[in-house]
C-alpha cells in the first residue's frame, strides 16, 4: 500500500482514491498480482 504515497502515483489521487478506483481493497490487491504475474511471466 505504500507505492501508493509516491510520486507518479500520489499525483493520481490519495491512496483511499486509489483504492476505490479498483473498486476496494480486495479488488487493488488482486490487480497488483494480476500485475506482478505479468511482469514475471515475461521476465
Amino acid at each position: 500500500m505504500k507505492i501508493l504515497t509516491v510520486d507518479p502515483l500520489k499525483e493520481l489521487g490519495t491512496p483511499t482514491e486509489l483504492v476505490n478506483a479498483f473498486g476496494g481493497k480486495p479488488q487493488y490487491l488482486a490487480a497488483i498480482k494480476e500485475l506482478e504475474a505479468e511482469i514475471y511471466s515475461v521476465a
